[in-house]
């Protein structure tokens, strides 16, 4: 069985969505989170792996 280190539940989304815009997300907007998260940490995740494994290499 795959471990998950970490995970961004709808329910999650929708509470940021509460703070910032004061109302639930529809499943229409629901789909630009999840495009807009997919791009994010595709892009991203060559940083981010490289900062986490400097800070083990060199702590």
């Amino acid at each position: 069985m795959k471990k998950i280190i970490y995970s961004i539940e709808i329910d999650d989304i929708q509470e940021e969505s509460l703070i910032h815009l004061e109302r639930k997300l529809s499943d229409d907007e629901l789909e630009i989170v999840r495009k807009k998260l997919e791009w994010g940490i595709n892009t991203s995740l060559p940083i981010i792996y490289d900062s986490i494994f400097d800070d083990i290499k060199y702590k």
